[in-house]
């Protein structure tokens, strides 16, 4: 048990002082053949209840000048070495009490202070902590991504405005749920056997963008582009995903691929130019009738089919047309 601290001095200033006169007054009235600087010690004990190190010196310094002055104030008796004696162990048993209370005290006081320091610390982690997880929050609800979060036992803990709008289940309806909600059926014994992989990969890690089948409220799957982050919080593992919708992707490289097999094989000679009259591209057809490799072709003018023959104007009407 600590030294009761920070009581105000001005009343123990006044109980000490009353202590001091008491012991004075009783030490006046004995004869010196008895040990009568020694009560003083209790004086020195009062420093404990003093704010600082340095009143005890006080109460020590006070009490070794009354020590001295009772000798003097004692009616005569003892042996003299005997007198002399007792007034030095009284002294000595002054100073050493107020030595040990003092360092108790300094050490007190610097274990108040440090704990003050760390508190301080503590309380600046918290606040940037705090801060820190309200601009996290504020990211990932504002992202149109669906980014959630989910623990080592498989169940949700994080759920976007992005995941609530991309899969249709709202906070309450999906939170603490197993993630296996989103996964089709067929391929949730994949998902258990990489899901149990990235646990046990203990650091962090960030793992590239593929694409895979999930399902929503509705029941109806659909594709997403999926980047998941695992990482760790004081003993607890998590996993991040982050998942966007790429049904529209999909239709148009389902687009973009018809129509390049249009082109492909379409029987008439196809190329295609930029705004200034570049070939970039050119079926097959092209080749085959114009005899051209694609290196003699890429990058070069349209040009180079001319066979002379076709009135400027044509070519003329044709470029103003398409431009």
């Amino acid at each position: 048990m600590g030294f009761v601290t920070g009581k105000s001095p001005v009343p123990m200033t006044a109980a000490a002082v009353v202590v001091a006169a008491s012991i004075f007054l009783v030490d006046a009235v004995l004869p010196l053949g008895v040990a009568g600087g020694v009560p003083y010690v209790a004086l020195v004990l009062m420093g404990v209840w003093f704010p600082r190190a340095g009143h005890t010196y006080v109460l020590a310094a006070a009490g070794s000048v009354l020590t001295v002055a009772g000798y003097f104030a004692s009616p005569e008796g003892g042996t003299f070495w005997v007198v002399m004696t007792n007034r030095a162990l009284a002294l000595f048993a002054i100073w050493i009490t107020a030595f040990l209370i003092a360092s108790r005290k300094r050490f007190e006081n610097q274990l108040l202070l440090a704990r003050a320091t760390l508190e301080d610390e503590v309380a600046k982690r918290v606040d940037q902590l705090m801060a820190s997880e309200t601009r996290f929050r504020a990211v990932t609800q504002s992202a149109q991504d669906a980014i959630i979060t989910v623990d080592r036992a498989g169940r949700i803990v994080q759920w976007n405005h992005g995941a609530q709008s991309l899969f249709g289940y709202d906070d309450a309806d999906i939170v603490g749920k197993p993630v296996t909600t989103l996964i089709p059926e067929r391929y949730r014994d994949a998902h258990a056997a990489g899901f149990e992989r990235v646990m046990a990969g203990g650091e962090r890690r960030l793992l590239a963008p593929v694409e895979v089948e999930v399902v929503g409220g509705d029941g109806v799957e659909f594709p997403v582009e999926l980047t998941i982050s695992a990482w760790n919080s004081g003993d607890q593992r998590y996993v991040s995903s982050i998942m966007r919708d790429i049904r529209e992707r999909r239709r148009a490289e389902a687009e973009l691929h018809k129509l390049s097999q249009t082109v492909e094989q379409n029987p008439n000679l196809i190329f295609i130019t930029d705004t200034n009259g570049v070939i970039e591209y050119a079926n097959d057809m092209f080749y085959e009738i114009t005899g051209y490799s694609p290196e003699e072709v890429i990058g070069k003018n349209p040009g180079i089919i001319k066979s002379g023959r076709t009135p400027v104007s044509v070519y003329e009407s044709l470029w103003t047309t398409l431009l």
